[in-house]
C-alpha cells in the first residue's frame, strides 16, 4: 500500500508537519486560544521520546492547558500509550484532534437548538466532542491493558480492586461533583499495601482519579472551561464562522 505523505504548510510563523496541523492553528486561532507549537520533546519512561503537536494554554478562555496532537485517523495503541502516558508525566490533560471530519461533523451538528448542550460547548463540557481525551492521572497505566493488568494486580480476587472502589461511594451522593471524590488517605494507602502491594495502590488511586476527571471534564458548565464564552446563540456563529474558516484557509 502506498504510503500519503503529508504537505508541509505554512501558517503564523511556522511550518507545520501538515496541512490537517495548520488547519488546526487557524481553528484555535479563531476561536481566540492561546497555543504553542512543538513546544517541548519529553522522554517518556516507558514509551520513549515523544514531541506533541499543540498545547493549549490556560487563559481567560481556558480552565486547563491542554496537550494536543492531530492524527489524520483513528490512533494507533503506541499513539495513544505515548499521549496517556504524556498526560500522566506532566499533569496535563491530552487529547487527538482527529482528521478534518472532526471539523466537519460538528459543524453539521451545530444549531440554535443545540445552545445548551454538548455539540456548542466542545470545548466546555463536553471536549470528547473534539478530542479523544488522556487524562493526567497519577499513575501510567497502558489503556489497552487497563483491565488485564487489573487481573494481574489481584489474580487471587479479581473482583477486589472493582468492590473496593464500589463500596468506597456506595453510600456517597456523587451529585457533589468534585468533593465526592477524595483521593486515598494515607492509612488507606498503608493498609492497601500492606494487604495487596504498592502497585495496587497505585492502580487503584488512578482509577478513582479517572471517575473524578469525569467530573472535571465533563459535568462542569462550559465557563469553567471555555472562559467567558456564556452559552448563548451568538457562540454557535462563532464555533461555524472558525470551522468554516478553517476548511477553506488558503495557505
Amino acid at each position: 500500500m502506498t504510503k500519503i505523505k503529508a504537505i508541509p504548510t505554512k501558517y503564523a510563523g511556522h511550518t507545520f508537519k501538515s496541512r490537517l496541523e495548520a488547519r488546526v492553528a487557524v481553528f484555535f486561532d479563531q476561536l481566540h486560544l492561546s497555543w504553542e507549537y512543538e513546544p517541548e520533546g519529553y522522554d517518556l519512561p516507558i514509551n520513549g521520546w515523544y514531541l506533541p503537536d499543540f498545547l493549549l494554554k490556560k487563559d481567560d478562555k481556558l480552565k486547563y492547558d491542554i496537550w494536543i496532537e492531530c492524527k489524520g485517523k483513528k490512533p494507533t495503541i503506541v499513539e495513544d500509550d505515548k499521549l496517556n502516558e504524556l498526560a500522566c508525566t506532566t499533569g496535563i490533560l491530552g487529547g487527538f484532534f482527529i482528521s478534518t471530519e472532526t471539523l466537519r461533523s460538528n459543524f453539521n451538528t451545530l444549531h440554535d437548538e443545540s445552545v445548551c448542550g454538548h455539540d456548542l460547548r466542545g470545548f466546555g463540557c463536553d471536549l470528547e466532542h473534539y478530542f479523544k481525551l488522556s487524562y493526567p492521572l497519577p499513575h501510567y497505566f497502558p489503556r489497552s491493558k487497563w483491565y488485564s493488568i487489573r487481573k494481574q494486580l489481584t489474580p487471587d480476587n479479581e473482583s477486589f480492586i472493582p468492590d473496593y472502589i464500589r463500596d468506597r461511594f456506595l453510600h456517597e451522593d456523587c451529585s457533589s461533583g468534585e468533593e465526592f471524590f477524595q483521593p486515598l488517605t494515607d492509612k488507606e494507602k498503608k493498609e492497601l499495601k500492606d494487604e495487596r502491594g504498592i502497585e495496587v495502590v497505585k492502580y487503584i488511586e488512578s482509577n478513582l482519579f479517572v471517575r473524578r476527571a469525569f467530573y472535571m471534564y465533563h459535568v462542569p458548565h462550559a465557563l469553567d472551561h471555555f472562559g467567558k464564552y456564556e452559552a448563548d446563540p451568538t457562540h454557535i456563529d462563532l464555533f461555524k464562522k472558525a470551522i468554516q474558516t478553517s476548511l477553506s484557509y488558503d495557505f
